[in-house]
This record gives C-alpha cells, structure tokens and sequence, in this order.
C-alpha cells in the first residue's frame, strides 16, 4: 500500500488517535467478555494485563528505532502500523473462536504453549496500535490536540463496547474494531489511490464481520458447542445464551425427591457462557403439566410458607417461577441480572412456556440485591436456587455477576426484607464427604443472623439435601415446631437428608460446627483446620466460589491432598482457576521482561546523565507509577463490578472515566512547575491519601448506593474512578518533564519499566483481592504512591543537582 505523505499524517493526526485509541480500549473490553465465554471467568483481567503489554511495547519501539519514525519514513511506518493493527485483530478474533485454551494442570506443557500462544495472539494487535499512536502523539505539530483526541477517543471506545456486544455478538464486534485502524489510515491518506487502497483493507477486514459462519463459536471453555440448531442465541454484556428447542424429555430436577415423576415432559435448556444451565418447561395448564416441580428440593420453602409474597432471584428458565405458582402465591416477583435471559423468555420461549403472562407474575431485568435495596415490599419467601454461572463455583471463582449475592451485606438485606416469619432459601450444590460450598453458606446465614443480634443462630435455620443438592431456609424467627414437622414428613416420603434442625442433634457435626462458630476468629480456625475458607464473604472480599486459599499453593502436596479429598468439581475447579490464572499472568509479565527490558538495556548509556543514583531513583519511581495505577484500576474495577452487577459496564466505566481524568490531570500538570520539589511531594501524597479514603469506605455506603438506580450507580461510578484518575493523571508527565530535561534520551526507560510494572501489577491486583479484600489492594496502591511521597525530594535534588 503506498504511504501517506510525510505531512499528511501530522495534519489529520487528530481524527487518527481518537480512531485508534477508541479501537484499543474497546478492544480490552471486548477480549475480557470473549474470554469468559472461550475460556473462563478467571482469565476475564488477563485482557487488561496484554493490552497494556502489547501498547507499551509498539511505544517502546518507537523511542528506541526513532529513525523508523522519522518525518521522512513517517507515513511508511504509520502505514504498516495501521495494517498490521487491522489485519491482526481480525486474525485474533478468529483464532480466539476456533482454537480451544488448554487449561489443564496434569498438561502442564500443554497449557504453557497454549496460554502462551493466547498472550501473544493477543497482545500483538495492541502492540501494532499502540505504535501508530505513540508515533502520532510524539511526531504530530499539534500533540496537546492529538492527546485530547487520543483520550477522547479512548473513552468513546469503552463505552461503546457493551452495546457492540448486544448488536454484533463479542466475536464480531472485536473483529468490529479492526475497522477503525483501517478509517485512521483513510484518514491520513493524502491522495485519492492511498484513500482507495486504505478503503479497500477496510472492506477486507469488515468482511469477517458481515459474515455469522467466520466467527461463530467453536468452542467453549475446551469443548465443541451444543450440536444441534438453536431456537434462539445472544449475546449482551453480561453473557452469551443459547436455548434449544423444545424437546420431550425426562423432567430436569437440580435435587429430585425419590419420589419424583419421571414423565417426559418439553422442556428446553438454556446455555449461558457455553457452561451454566438453566430449563424452561412448557405447559398449557401450569398446575397440571409442571406439578412434577414439586418434587424438587428447590421447592422446599413454599412447604413451609404458602401462601404469600414471593421474590425470586435469579429467574433463568422460570422454574421458581413456576413453582411459586404452583404453590398459589399470589405474587410472584422475578428479578433476573441478565436481561437477555428475560427476553428469551417473553419471545421465543412465551409460545409453550408463557410464564410472563401468567397473573400475578412481574418480571425485572435488574441486579437483585440493588433491586430488593431500593424495594419497598417484605417477602413471604425469598429463593435462589443454584443462582450462579455453574463454572462459578470453580473456574469463575474470581469475576462473577452474582458474587453481590453471597456476601455478609447482602443476607443482612435479605432477612430485613422479610415478614418476622419469612424465610429465605437458597440452595447450593452438596457433598457429604466435603459440603464446602454449603458451609459456607452456613457461616453466611449465621453470621448475617448474629449481625441481627441473634445469639443462636441454628433456631433460625434449617439445612436439608437429597442427593448432590442442598437448601438452607433462614428465617429471621426462631422456626417453629410445625415448620420442622413439615420438613420431617418430606423427608420421610422424598429420601431427604435433614442436616441441621432446630434443638435436634446435628447429622453433620462439621456443619454444625460451622453455624456455631461464635465469630469471625472461630470460623478462620476452622478454615485452618480443614484446609479451605469457610469464612462468610462480604463486599470488601465477594468471591464466595473461591475457597482453596492461595497460601495452599506453597505446598503441591497440599493441593493434591485437597484434589483427592473430596468435594473434587470444586476443589477441582478452584485448583485450575487459580492455577491459569497465575501461568496466564506470569506469563504476560515474562514476555513484558523479554521485550522490553531487553531492547532498553542496549540502551541503559542514556541514563548516564543521571548519575549513579539516578539510574536507580528514576526507573524505580516510573515502574511505582505503573504499579500503583494498575492496583487502583483493577481494584476499583473489581468494587464497581459489585456495585453494577455487571462485568462489562464496570470495566467500561473504570476504563473511560479513569482515562479521561488521567489526560485531565496530565494536561493540568503543563501549568505545574516540574522543577519543584514541593509539587513532586505534594501529588503523591494526594494520590495516596485519595486511594487510602476509597480503600476503606464503609459497607453501609456500599449498601446505599446499591440502593441506587442503574444510571445513579453509573454516575457514582465515574465519580469514584474519575475524581482519583485526574491526580493520578499529574505524576507521569511531571516526572517525564524533569528526567527530559536533564537526560532527553531516557524516555524509553520511563515508557519501559512503567509498561513492565503496569503488566505486572494487573495480575497482582488480583490475587492481593482475592487473598486480602478489594480494600487491601487499594490500600497497597496508596501505600505505592506514599512511598513515591517519601522518595519525592531525593528525586527533586537529584534532577536539580543534574
């Protein structure tokens, strides 16, 4: 493709950024949906981590070759940049859907080829982009113009990449993205057969786009999809859903009583994120044709509290629904997270399933924890059966839309919504040589009835299980007599194992123990003892899948020990989780150290100007401001996540706000003296005591912004990431400035070792939360920029004295 002219590329430089800065960001929002639905939950922020690597090294690279790009090689090299950008995203959002991720520790070689062909696949197209728009920021005759454009654009493309998702599916709309390097390339173009050519690649890469067969699944998270023609398939923010059609086949049960009915009834299935599974039943008349879902553990509140006001969390398929009407509630209220599932529901599955219509039944596509908040209703009977994502309870065990749900806060909501006799039931899956999903259930049920001041808590509930299933009913009273003869009776007749029942001995001691446990101290040695947290989640800490603690890594024989003792899906899953997770991160950090550092030691004579000490102060102080911006976005990503409900839109709405603040903050710093010591103390500490106040907000304000509408929740959001990223955005240009003008050749260190540390810091972010709490991770972020407080002044008189 002919180039551009060396003037034409500095004139409409502009227009170019914002196109391809919307490109990368979107594209990082993009990958971590796709991922989820490829691989698992667990790799959703390694998108994060390889987008940063992949733009600090097309950056680094234009410091270190700038001959390459030269006013006279410019538009050659942009042109080959933008080239390469389009044709390799469209080449990764192939390969992301036709190659399975080997995510198997027993293959360990296996697994390291494959996630290491995953990180470069990946990080290659932002390594294109973020070369074209280093060059267009460093090379343009108007770069405050160009960086405004760059920012701007970076936002736009965050916020558009979930309503891509619910047009294009995630496939298409990240193959979407490929379009845009090809527009900016049409918009440096100088003369009418560049602009046809540049037109021309841009029909190329669009053609993937176009077409619903090149970048349809599969496979998902390791195996081929459903066989079988869909009777309906999306994709939105939230997940991908696909439903069969309608087929006759033996009732679908999650914990079935013996003496269950094993009629062929139609029912379909829908698949979300190619893992979880939720059924939808058809019927004509519901009492007679779905009477078999009484048989069903799930149902075991309505035995004990009909009639009355009924809230189901987490619709799917409707089947709580249903069986609330079965049991003749007169209101049945369903609040479904996913509004994908809903419109399934009220389209293609209302012909033989018509629960939508059904009287007495409304239905809110909404996060349920915000919803019940803001709800001015008490519930007779609260259910949640199995309200998960199937693969949450291993391999999505850190990054889950219902996490809100299974935390200290959120039960505490639960049993104040209730009438005095009500009762919340949730069900979990069961296995009675190791329950550790269903003890922790335990240790949250109690610990949210002794936050009530409850000092017994085994009055106030009853734990049951038939088979691999188990339902625990709490109840902000003391259960009655009658309420545990009911119980006594099903058992009796449906094979049911009772658990835990008020004033009666315990069939499970461990459990027993468990819902005993007087505090939060108690509880943690019994962790310690069985080898797994069995702590009670809450907000600062939401990831109630995750129980294998990462300190048992520090012993193999440990984790073999867990594999084989039962409770294997979740051990399994827990093990493999964290296991991926820590090759896919380690990995992304050996190839950040392979190609950046490298290239910058061939170059380590231009820190010579900053003498000895300098050569450690400097590079030291750039890799702690990556390292610390990295722990407050993912922790802040991870906080906003709870406070949404939804994965997408609280990366998005980390991403854009916190990069607009960020160029805010770092074009305000043009006004700011570099050489002053006073300022390079006074913003780090800033930084730092910001972080540190958003590290320990109160659950009680959590609490009410849940309370929130969507929208209020958003702003809120911006808030949050926005207000901190503007001081943030004020440390690197200050520091750049003060290095440029006693060592302009040391940028590339600057630019490299903050690029290292921003990878590094992605993955870290992650386990800090996950081992300590989302607050401890901002809490080592200000700990970050309080150091670089305390550094400040060494630096000041070094580059003075230089």
């Amino acid at each position: 493709m002919a180039p551009p002219s060396a003037a034409a590329p500095l004139r409409h430089a502009p227009a170019a950024a914002a196109l391809i800065a919307s490109a990368l960001l979107a594209q990082e929002v993009l990958l971590a949906r796709l991922l989820s639905v490829t691989t698992w939950y667990s790799l959703g922020y390694l998108a994060l981590s390889l987008g940063l690597l992949g733009m600090s090294v097309g950056a680094l690279a234009v410091h270190l070759w700038p001959r390459g790009f030269s006013p006279e090689r410019m538009g050659a090299s942009l042109a080959v940049a933008l080239t390469l950008g389009s044709l390799l995203t469209c080449a990764a959002s192939v390969w992301l859907v036709r190659v399975p991720v080997v995510l198997d520790l027993t293959r360990l070689p296996s697994t390291l080829v494959s996630l290491l062909q995953l990180s470069v696949i990946i990080a290659l197209p932002f390594a294109a982009g973020g070369a074209a728009l280093a060059a267009l920021l460093t090379r343009a005759q108007r770069p405050g113009l160009v960086y405004g454009a760059d920012l701007a654009g970076s936002a736009l493309g965050a916020l558009l990449a979930a309503p891509a998702i619910s047009l294009l599916g995630a496939p298409r709309a990240l193959a979407a993205t490929a379009v845009l390097p090809a527009l900016a390339l049409l918009t440096l173009a100088d003369s009418r057969g560049a602009r046809l050519k540049a037109g021309l690649m841009g029909l190329l890469v669009l053609a993937p786009v176009l077409s619903q067969e090149a970048l349809a699944l599969r496979h998902v998270k390791g195996h081929p999809p459903e066989d079988g023609a869909a009777a309906a398939e999306g994709w939105n923010s939230i997940s991908h859903v696909r439903v069969s059609r309608f087929h006759r086949v033996p009732p679908i049960y999650w914990g079935p009583l013996q003496d269950a009915p094993q009629t062929l009834t139609p029912q379909a299935f829908l698949l979300i994120d190619g893992e979880a599974g939720t059924a939808s039943c058809a019927f004509q008349d519901l009492r007679s044709d779905l009477d078999y879902l009484r048989y069903d553990l799930t149902s075991a509140a309505h035995w004990l509290r009909p009639p009355g006001q009924v809230l189901v969390i987490g619709v799917g398929g409707g089947r709580d629904i249903a069986t609330a009407l079965l049991y003749r509630h007169p209101s049945v209220t369903g609040v479904e997270v996913n509004p994908l599932i809903l419109d399934m529901l009220r389209g293609p599955l209302a012909e033989h399933a018509p629960l939508a219509r059904q009287p007495g039944v409304s239905l809110y596509a909404e996060d349920g924890r915000s919803w019940l908040a803001r709800s001015p209703q008490r519930f007779q009977v609260i259910v949640a059966s199995l309200v998960d994502t199937w693969a949450s309870t291993g391999m999505g065990a850190m990054t889950l839309t219902e996490n809100s749900l299974y935390t200290r806060e959120a039960w505490r909501l639960f049993l104040d919504k209730l009438q005095p006799d009500g009762i919340v039931s949730f069900s979990r899956w069961y296995d009675p040589e190791r329950p550790l999903e269903v003890a922790r259930l335990v240790a949250l049920a109690s610990a949210a009835l002794r936050d009530r001041g409850i000092a017994d808590p085994s009055r106030h509930l009853l734990l049951v299980a038939r088979g691999e299933l188990a339902n625990i009913l709490v109840s902000p009273s003391p259960l009655r007599p009658e309420d545990v003869a009911v119980v006594r009776e099903r058992a009796l007749s449906g094979g049911l194992r009772l658990l835990l029942v008020p004033g009666e001995p315990p069939a499970s001691p461990w459990l027993a123990a468990v819902a005993e446990a007087a505090d939060d101290s108690k509880l943690e040695a019994l962790s310690a003892e069985a080898g797994v947290d069995l702590t009670a989640t809450t907000d600062d800490r939401p990831f109630f899948f995750l129980q294998v603690p990462l300190s048992a890594w520090l012993s193999p024989a440990k984790i073999q020990e867990l594999l084989s003792s039962g409770g294997g899906g979740m051990l399994r899953g827990n093990v493999v989780a964290v296991g991926a997770m820590a090759i896919a991160f380690g990995l992304a950090a050996l190839l950040a150290v392979a190609w950046i550092l490298p290239p910058l030691w061939r170059k380590k004579g231009t820190l010579a100007p900053l003498g000895p000490v300098g050569k450690l102060i400097i590079p030291a102080w750039f890799a702690a401001l990556g390292l610390g911006f990295m722990l407050f976005e993912i922790a802040t990503a991870q906080r906003l996540h709870l406070l949404l409900g939804d994965p997408t839109w609280a990366l998005a709405l980390t991403l854009a706000p916190l990069t607009l603040a960020a160029g805010l903050g770092s074009t305000l710093s043009e006004r700011l003296d570099p050489t002053s010591g006073r300022t390079l103390l006074l913003l780090p500490g800033l930084a730092a005591g910001v972080i540190a106040l958003w590290s320990v907000v109160p659950s009680s304000v959590i609490s009410a912004v849940l309370a929130r509408s969507f929208v209020e929740r958003a702003l809120v959001c911006v808030l949050v990431a926005g207000l901190p990223g503007i001081v943030l955005g004020f440390l690197f240009p200050l520091g750049l400035r003060r290095v440029l003008a006693v060592a302009p050749e040391a940028a590339a260190w600057c630019w490299g070792v903050n690029g290292v540390l921003s990878v590094v810091g992605s993955g870290a972010a992650v386990f800090l939360s996950v081992s300590w709490g989302i607050g401890a991770t901002l809490a080592c972020a200000a700990g970050v920029y309080g150091l670089l407080a305390l550094v400040a002044p060494s630096m000041a008189r070094l580059t003075a004295r230089t």
